[in-house]
């Protein structure tokens, strides 16, 4: 019989549908190399009339997936046939076999067996080595990397890491600027876990409200790679950050955030999540309210090896879950609430002051046409004390193409740079202009040539008051008021079809305030002030960098920034390389978490002043959650730096 025969179209009736793995068996001691699986799938009842047939029975091992050849089975029977196929068993340890069978009218089930291999290749952990991350902010030589490449994977290496007695925290993309993302034991490097699995369709309870599907995919998978694949189905992303570069978990973990402000952040488009705890043990969350699928039903055909008791529909459990910074276990997959069909936004940015916009606020946050607030602040102050600003706003349209943000030249951003140094008549600038000439020759990055041109000024005379007058110039230069349309992640992701540095050695913070507060003024603009006298006072620095605000509606996770019906994210970026500038952003940090800000996990976090879980309203109803997975706090596999000094895991 062809491994695959053709399906029918037949009427439905009440049919059984089992599967069974006759070799090997569980529990099993097997060596390494090719390993054969064999059993039988059978589909009986229905309509006597009507033929019931396996269609497809395939075998999942070590994170592929083959067809297995059909026949007939040891003793023949209607509606069973026999199925066997050659798989490779590679990695020392226990080894999940998983077989799924097919029917006719494609429904599904599945069983599975745990062998134990020896003879092979030990488990993908390597010895630590030094490791710095994206931003170049944290750094540590953790005992070893673990590099899964399936489910198996991970929870082996998280049942090694606890026997050998250390912590585990999966890595991600690298992109958080604080010490959430890092432990000094077994960093696992999740990128091989980036696989579309859509088997929760299986499981639901309905059809989803029209303008929307379901994405079921491993959390180890890329944001770009991640709307690449909804793209091809015609879907898309409800929100996302300004970039691409993280992994789908790292960023629903520390709460990354767009600015559509009129829903919640990205972890509010989460319905599901796949995860491996403590002692390997895996769970599926979902919320009570709003749930998705039946139970029953998902044990059978999505997670048949997770137990029973490990499926939870808890609205505590999930909104704990989803903000934790790793806290609870590694997020094996997730299953998303994606926008179809796809759609376009067109985006406008406009110049403003710091002034106008205030003024304007209220109207741009209730503009029901639109769904998109950026504010850029220029940091300095022009010479009518005033503070320019780029206003930023985005509305759905129907699908077209691609978009391509406007954009600039490296040559045109020199070519600016050296005509406002010959117009403002520096002291030396002929010898000035030359030496940034040199500058911009060089092999480097161009964030690294805009930093040492900032330093060669700066060492001038007059090289602050330079930089401080001529600052709007050269910022409406990189972010151009203009406007542009395109699918919604060619224009979400402000990095989109552009090329990232290797390492972008920068500092940011960024911390989230209501946007109505309880004097009825709006609640963010004290720390922007603040901010911005604590910038134009500092001589002696230079903040190299830029002020963002950007604005979202409520989260529903516990440990999310964005805990008020309108959120306002005040960010504060900028390049590595200018002496004191450091000092100054923790000031300012510091000041905003005094004024009651909550910083953001991923960003630069506690630097002199302490943050606390009080600060969230709902952390009792967290640490509930982590109590109930990690056996009341006793085991303390998934702990960090961070979760302990802000008292999240500690009993």
């Amino acid at each position: 019989m062809k491994a695959k025969a053709a399906r029918r179209k037949v009427s439905k009736q009440a049919r059984t549908l089992t599967i069974l793995i006759g070799s090997p068996t569980a529990g099993q001691k097997v060596t390494a190399g090719t390993l054969i699986v064999s059993g039988i799938a059978s589909e009986t009842g229905g309509n006597p009339a009507e033929p019931n047939e396996i269609a497809e029975v395939t075998i999942e091992c070590g994170g592929s997936t083959v067809d297995a050849e059909l026949g007939p089975p040891p003793q023949p029977e209607k509606g069973v046939v026999g199925f066997s196929a050659a798989v490779n068993a590679t990695y020392n340890g226990e080894l999940r076999i998983k077989a799924t069978a097919i029917d006719d009218m494609e429904r599904s089930v599945a069983t599975s067996v745990t062998v134990v291999v020896s003879g092979g290749v030990v488990l993908p952990i390597l010895p630590g080595s030094p490791w710095t991350n994206y931003v170049q902010t944290q750094s540590i030589t953790p005992q070893f990397f673990g590099e899964p490449r399936s489910l198996d994977d991970l929870v082996v290496i998280v049942r090694l890491a606890e026997a050998n007695g250390g912590k585990v925290h999966a890595m991600g993309s690298t992109y958080s600027f604080s010490d959430c993302a890092m432990t000094p034991g077994y960093m696992v490097e999740t990128r091989g876990l980036r696989k579309p699995i859509q088997t929760v369709q299986q499981a639901l309870l309905g059809p989803m409200p029209a303008g929307f599907d379901v994405y079921h995919v491993e959390a180890g998978i890329l944001i770009r790679e991640l709307y690449q694949n909804l793209g091809a189905l015609n879907c898309a992303l409800e929100t996302m950050g300004g970039t691409s570069g993280q992994t789908i978990a790292g960023a629903i973990s520390t709460g990354t955030h767009g600015g559509d402000y009129r829903m919640g952040p990205l972890a509010d488009s989460v319905l599901a999540l796949h995860l491996v705890g403590a002692g390997g043990t895996q769970y599926w969350i979902e919320p009570a309210t709003g749930a998705i699928t039946d139970p029953g039903l998902l044990h059978q055909y999505v997670v048949p090896d997770i137990d029973v008791n490990n499926i939870f529909h808890d609205d505590d459990l999930f909104n704990a879950c989803l903000v934790s910074l790793g806290c609870m276990g590694i997020v094996y997959a997730v299953v998303l609430r994606v926008r179809t069909p796809q759609y376009d936004l067109h985006e406008t940015t406009v110049e403003s002051t710091w002034t106008d916009f205030l003024g304007a606020a209220k109207t741009y946050l209730n503009d029901s046409s639109k769904r998109f607030l950026q504010v850029a602040i220029v940091p300095y102050r022009d010479s009518s004390n005033v503070n320019k600003c780029l206003v930023t706003t985005r509305q759905e349209k129907p699908a077209t193409q691609p978009g391509t943000r406007p954009g600039f030249t490296p040559s045109d951003f020199l070519d600016a740079v050296c005509n406002l140094i010959h117009t403002a008549s520096l002291d030396d600038y002929a010898a000035i202009i030359t030496a940034i000439k040199d500058i911009w020759s060089q092999p480097i990055s161009f964030n690294q040539k805009i930093v040492k041109t900032a330093q060669l000024l700066l060492s001038k005379t007059d090289g602050w008051v330079f930089l401080t007058e001529n600052y709007w110039s050269l910022m409406k230069l990189l972010w151009p008021a203009a406007e542009f349309q395109g699918y919604s992640y060619s224009v979400m992701d402000t990095t989109y079809n552009s090329t990232p540095d290797a390492a972008l050695p920068s500092y940011s913070i960024e911390l989230f305030f209501p946007v109505d507060s309880a004097n009825g003024q709006l609640g963010f603009v004290d720390f922007v002030n603040g901010a911005l006298d604590a910038i134009n006072g500092a001589t002696s620095t230079f903040l190299l960098g830029y002020i963002s605000l950007r604005f979202t509606g409520a989260t529903r996770a516990y440990l999310g920034m964005q805990q008020w019906n309108q959120t306002c994210a005040v960010e504060i970026s900028v390049l590595q390389g200018i002496g004191g500038e450091e000092d100054l952003l923790t000031q300012i940090l510091n000041m905003g978490l005094k004024m009651g800000g909550l910083p953001h996990w991923g960003q630069l976090i506690d630097r002199g002043v302490q943050g606390s879980r009080t600060m969230y309203p709902k952390f009792a109803q967290w640490r509930n959650a982590y109590r109930r997975l990690s056996n009341n706090f006793a085991t303390q596999t998934f702990q960090n730096a961070l979760s302990v000094r802000w008292e999240l895991t500690t009993p």
